[in-house]
């Protein structure tokens, strides 16, 4: 099966750490991996399409890696130790909504 075209992935409260074989999903809208261990985002840069994540209860700490998602609309962080919302302040002021609790 080839997941290259796959639009949205959930992940969540699987065994999942290293997602790096997501950054050839290039076509991915959304994107669950909530209650993961997943911790490095980097291959989130890739996946310039993504409207919706949902990070809760996980290891991020560090966002930065979606500041290419331009198109993110929704992002769900709470329960996760996000270091600095702040760096995805031009993605806020272009309509993304950040939930944090």
């Amino acid at each position: 099966i080839r997941m290259v075209h796959m639009d949205r992935l959930d992940l969540s409260h699987s065994q999942i750490v290293d997602i790096s074989t997501i950054s050839q999903m290039t076509e991915l809208t959304e994107l669950s991996l909530d209650d993961t261990q997943v911790s490095d985002l980097t291959p989130l840069a890739k996946c310039t399409k993504l409207e919706k994540v949902s990070l809760r209860n996980t290891a991020v700490k560090d966002l930065k890696p979606l500041l290419a998602a331009k198109k993110l609309k929704l992002l769900d962080v709470g329960g996760s130790p996000i270091e600095d919302t702040q760096q995805l302040a031009p993605l806020v002021s272009a309509g993304l909504k950040i939930k944090t609790s």
